[in-house]
């Protein structure tokens, strides 16, 4: 290699012995007398087929060699290695961008998926997937909640008074189900849902409920769809997360069911409770998988309660032991889970 360089390099150009100006004429003619020369100078010269690094084309190299000594350094390895340096960070830099691009794409999907009423565009609750290893619990209660019909992708927890309700992130699908009053709130849907399923089988003896005062108030409609209704709107005015709780009886969270309801209540008609009733359970062992429905005050339609994480939702997941239950922004007592 250094023979061939010999051979072929050009020699150090020095100043004629005459003014030039500004860019004074050089001449190959003499010897190289300069000793800032002789230290250092640059050849630029083709690339040997026989040290050929890319095909097809020809490279120019540009060597550095100082002073004709044996030990000359020719920098040649060291161009090479930063051609290929700035092909790899051209690679990187595709990466990155294609690895950042990826990563809004999936953030927007995430985003708007966290904040789409029914996401699944679910027909019914029974259509909404059940988590990855788990097995939707057998009853007949629990098919009549997965019968409850959805309304479609988008659309907003409407109040009985019209308008949206607030806090609509709290909410991931609507309950397709008329409102029958402005007094339907968070204890009273868990009763409504309670009636619907027991007239949808004809099990009119078994409608009824307490009121705050311990009084019970029974249904004795029969198959009247009119009288259910009076006797709900009925109920509504007089009982409350209170009188639900006291006349429901506390179940271990690994023993839970659909049908079951969350309840903290308020003392009498004095402070704020609130209720949720479990529409759905999947097991995993001893693992547990619940998805929940709420009213609320003012009085809204009937809703699925919004996991924050996106990818549980619409589930919350517990091993069986827990002391406290979170669900959404709200948390529950052991003794809180109760059924009636």
């Amino acid at each position: 290699m250094l023979e061939w360089l010999k051979r072929h390099a050009w020699k150090a150009c020095i100043r004629q012995k005459r003014i030039g100006g500004s860019n004074p004429p050089l001449s190959a003619t003499e010897s190289c007398k300069s000793k800032d020369l002789q230290d250092s100078f640059i050849i630029i010269l083709p690339c040997p087929s026989k040290i050929t690094f890319t095909t097809n084309s020809v490279v120019l190299y540009i060597f550095y060699i100082i002073s004709y000594k044996p030990s000359a350094t020719i920098c040649l390895w060291h161009i090479h290695s930063l051609i290929l340096y700035k092909k790899a960070m051209k690679k990187v830099l595709i990466v990155v961008g294609v690895l950042v691009l990826t990563g809004m794409i999936l953030v927007g999907v995430v985003w708007w998926y966290s904040r789409t009423s029914n996401p699944w565009n679910a027909a019914t609750i029974g259509d909404i997937s059940t988590p990855v290893g788990y097995t939707r619990v057998d009853g007949s209660y629990a098919e009549f909640m997965r019968s409850l019909p959805l309304k479609k992708r988008g659309s907003k927890v409407q109040l009985y008074t019209g308008g949206d309700a607030r806090f609509q992130f709290l909410s991931t699908g609507v309950i397709d189900i008329p409102m029958l009053s402005n007094s339907e709130q968070c204890a009273d849907m868990t009763m409504r849902v309670r009636a619907e399923d027991l007239f949808s089988q004809g099990r009119y003896s078994e409608i009824r409920f307490q009121d705050v005062n311990g009084n019970t108030l029974q249904y004795q409609g029969g198959a009247s769809r009119k009288a259910l209704e009076k006797f709900l709107k009925k109920a509504y005015g007089v009982c409350s997360t209170f009188s639900v709780s006291r006349e429901t009886k506390p179940r271990k969270i690994s023993d839970v069911q659909p049908g079951d309801v969350l309840v903290y209540p308020a003392h009498k008609l004095e402070g704020m409770g609130h209720a949720l009733i479990v529409i759905d359970v999947a097991r995993n062992g001893k693992k547990v998988a619940i998805m929940c429905a709420e009213g609320n005050t003012p009085a809204r339609e009937l809703h699925i309660v919004r996991n924050p994480n996106p990818i549980s939702n619409p589930w919350f997941f517990f091993d069986g032991d827990e002391s406290m239950l979170f669900v959404s922004i709200f948390h529950f007592g052991r003794n809180e889970l109760r059924y009636y």
